[in-house]
């Protein structure tokens, strides 16, 4: 309950009560990219705030403490922090540090139609926070990507191709987040450093049985069939541990096929509506365009 207590920001306000002359570039109200050099004086979530954005800190020198949904941490050199859309964040002390920061809406991940289905058995995992110890060149990689990303903004705002030049920027950024995501998850299993409660269990089951049958079966009941549990069981169970129905997730994964087909496949839109398995195109396209907000030919066509 203690939560609810604190106010929830956009990035649209968050920027606002800012000095953006001192902490870096915003891109189109949906990105805000902060560089923050050894001796700057760090403004930002010096009260606790909710962010309805996913936040990603990088450093590369010094150390930086916070704490997160009320939780401590400590981000020194090299190390990756991430935290979920919606989390309180409040900056705790710094000594001397060198940041870069990324916040993004998930509008603005969505636009970039990131394939994120092997990092999905996963998602228990990062609701709350990830904290992760880099290599030196995977560091320099991130920092570097940012930087590129943050000069673009800078210098490139009039020129033709500038959103699609921070977009592909931070699209390599998503990927290279992602993999070391899937690598560092593995090894914290493999490990044995991670234990699944009984929800993630069957959560983790069902997104491997989704993964294989996605394109034929998009009925709560087949997935809590295979399970052996009942729908509305298995529906309870996703809802506890991702904050999402079975349901959704099933459209969400759908209509990620979907969109990667319409925008890099040469298949037409009623070839596309077979291949998932649907009866017919006019069917294919009401689904999609209540998932995607636009009709599945708006989609193909749109940049």
């Amino acid at each position: 309950m203690e939560q609810e207590r604190f106010g929830s920001f956009s990035l649209e306000k968050l920027f606002a009560m800012n000095d953006l002359s001192q902490v870096g570039a915003v891109y189109n109200r949906e990105c805000f990219i902060i560089s923050c050099d050894p001796g700057k004086e760090i403004e930002l979530f010096k009260y606790p705030c909710k962010i309805n954005a996913f936040i990603l800190v990088i450093c590369s020198e010094g150390e930086i403490s916070l704490t997160c949904n009320l939780n401590s941490c400590e981000i020194k050199k090299n190390t990756l922090f991430f935290c979920h859309s919606g989390a309180i964040i409040q900056l705790k002390s710094y000594t001397a540090c060198q940041l870069q920061v990324i916040i993004l809406e998930e509008e603005f991940l969505k636009n970039l139609n990131i394939d994120v289905k092997r990092i999905l058995p996963y998602y228990p995992y990062m609701q709350e926070m990830v904290l992760i110890d880099l290599p030196q060149d995977e560091s320099t990689f991130i920092k570097d990507l940012l930087d590129k990303a943050a000069l673009e903004i800078v210098h490139s705002s009039a020129k033709p191709y500038y959103h699609d030049m921070v977009k592909a920027l931070i699209h390599s950024l998503a990927y290279k987040i992602l993999n070391i995501f899937i690598d560092f998850f593995l090894a914290q299993l493999s490990a044995n450093r991670m234990s699944l409660n009984h929800g993630e269990e069957y959560f983790k089951m069902f997104i491997s049985l989704l993964m294989q049958h996605y394109k034929s079966e998009r009925s709560v009941g087949f997935y809590a069939s295979k399970l052996n549990l009942t729908p509305k069981y298995l529906t309870t169970l996703i809802k506890k541990v991702s904050g999402r129905s079975a349901a959704d997730w099933i459209d969400e994964y759908v209509v990620l096929e979907a969109k990667a087909l319409l925008k890099y496949s040469d298949m037409s839109v009623q070839q596309i509506a077979y291949y998932l398995n649907f009866s017919d195109q006019s069917f294919f396209g009401k689904y999609f365009k209540k998932q995607a907000g636009v009709s599945p030919t708006v989609y193909k066509m749109q940049k």
